[in-house]
């Protein structure tokens, strides 16, 4: 049934007087706090998670941007010969804490490697990166060759370095999985090493 203007449903002041009783007064709102600041990566101890088994406490989490080597490299009668490669390759892995390393040379043949990672593993991600160095080395020419070459993967990182031992040559790939990226001063350190061994220095 239609309504007219002279109904009591059209008179403002009873439908303001309405409106206020039902009017909620609304709490002051409070200002959420700023969210705390979180760190960028999480390092958790080198053993792997075990899927399925109760989570651990958080306390002895360490909370960092990039690894730094933990251990300077001992010379030793050790480094000399083909073994030597292995050799440097496990002191990159503990020194980093690192899931694995290798070398590869120019070619993709796997030099030698150390950790947790399989041969398959190695030989196709030797091959990967240097094709990444490859494209690295074609992009922005009028800056150089790729030096290094870092990826973030969704539960670690995959860090290549060129290592150069003489002006014409390719030179040979030092590839780390770990945890972290890696700093730029650690970057250096092994490459010096490296190169060091392979001159014979």
């Amino acid at each position: 049934m239609p309504s007219a203007p002279s109904d009591s449903s059209y008179d403002l002041s009873k439908a303001r007087a309405i409106a206020t009783r039902l009017r909620v007064v609304a709490a002051p709102v409070e200002e959420p706090p700023p969210p705390k600041p979180t760190p960028a990566y999480v390092r958790f101890a080198r053993e792997r998670l075990k899927f399925g088994s109760p989570p651990e406490p958080t306390a002895g989490v360490l909370f960092e941007r990039h690894a730094d080597l933990t251990e300077d490299l001992s010379w030793s009668s050790e480094m000399m010969g083909s073994g030597g490669w292995k050799a440097m390759l496990d002191w990159v892995v503990s020194a980093l804490d690192a899931d694995g390393a290798f070398i590869v040379d120019s070619r993709g043949l796997v030099v030698a490697a150390s950790g947790l990672l399989g041969a398959d593993v190695v030989e196709e991600t030797g091959a990967r990166l240097i094709i990444a160095f490859e494209q690295g080395d074609l992009a922005l020419r009028s800056h150089g060759k790729a030096l290094s070459v870092t990826v973030e993967l969704e539960s670690g990182w995959l860090v290549g370095m060129r290592v150069p031992v003489r002006d014409d040559d390719a030179g040979f790939i030092v590839g780390i999985a770990g945890p972290l990226p890696l700093t730029h001063e650690a970057r250096r350190k092994i490459a010096a090493e490296f190169t060091k061994k392979a001159l014979g220095v």
